[in-house]
């Protein structure tokens, strides 16, 4: 799975690319770890595209689908219940008529954390005393 960023101009940037699961219809990926800023600009709202693709050793990946997120979509989630997206392929959903998705994306555990820096603790308040000879 690949997450991208899509920029104010329209441009998509690559923020994630999850490990290869290979031979599994059900693929769960490893936790990881994104930065607010490198994920959204740190704009809650700034949508998210996620490809799904399906691994093949011959190098010509198979797209399965994609589908749009947000931060606060992701956010939604609480203890016991789980995000989910359809995962849906455009070119399959414009030639068959039943198509509903390829798959559902499941996010099943989302946790924020606060980084403070050394400026962050100082304008806080934190007094440093020091002595040097």
């Amino acid at each position: 799975m690949e997450i991208y960023r899509i920029n104010d101009d329209e441009t998509e940037q690559l923020v994630h690319r999850t490990e290869v699961i290979k031979n599994n219809l059900n693929p769960v990926w490893e936790p990881f770890k994104v930065s607010l800023i490198s994920l959204c600009s740190c704009d809650e709202d700034r949508k998210l595209k996620c490809l799904v693709w399906d691994y093949d050793s011959r190098g010509k990946h198979d797209f399965i689908g994609e589908f749009y997120a947000t931060f606060r979509e992701m956010q939604k989630i609480s203890s016991g219940n789980k995000v989910t997206w359809d995962c849906v392929n455009p070119k399959y959903k414009q030639k068959k008529r039943n198509y509903k998705n390829s798959g559902v994306v499941i996010l099943s555990d989302l946790k924020v954390r606060n980084l403070y820096s050394f400026l962050d603790y100082i304008m806080g308040g934190c007094q440093i005393h020091f002595t040097v000879n």
